[in-house]
């Protein structure tokens, strides 16, 4: 449902908080990249430096996804 709201309002720029890594890189990635041209970067939380890969994949922090014919030249 958050995707569906998101594309429907087809804004510029989406900053998401509390997005696990996991999520970031599995599915908000892959689905606003094939569906509305977008691409992001992922900030983890500070304490993922402290963790095994494993464990870091399920630490949120903010996405931030922006329109690449908007924003990359």
């Amino acid at each position: 449902m958050i995707l569906h709201e998101l594309l429907t309002l087809d804004p510029d720029i989406i900053c998401l908080q509390e997005v696990e890594a996991n999520q970031y890189e599995t599915y908000f990635k892959p689905q606003l990249r094939m569906r509305g041209s977008y691409d992001g970067i992922f900030a983890p939380k500070s304490r993922a430096r402290t963790m095994n890969e494993w464990d870091r994949s399920f630490v949120d922090g903010c996405a931030i996804f922006f329109k690449i014919e908007r924003y990359i030249e």
